[in-house]
């Protein structure tokens, strides 16, 4: 099953466990680091919410055939 990980800059309760599942995962994978450059710093990206459901919910209609 193919998976998206998300990892954010100054993640505050995982940091670095993004990186080390996608890094573990054998299925398909992708891996998105959303950063502080464009303001979708820390968990969740609470100060850019647009950029974070954009890469949420494109990613599976660009994934998945079908949808």
């Amino acid at each position: 099953m193919p998976t998206l990980i998300l990892d954010y800059d100054y993640e505050q309760f995982y940091p670095g466990q993004p990186r080390q599942m996608f890094d573990r995962l054998t299925s398909p994978k992708d891996y998105v680091k959303l950063t502080a450059a464009t303001g979708a710093q820390l968990h969740y990206s609470p100060m850019a919410p647009q950029q974070h459901c954009e890469v949420v919910f494109e990613w599976p209609q660009e994934t998945l055939p079908g949808l």
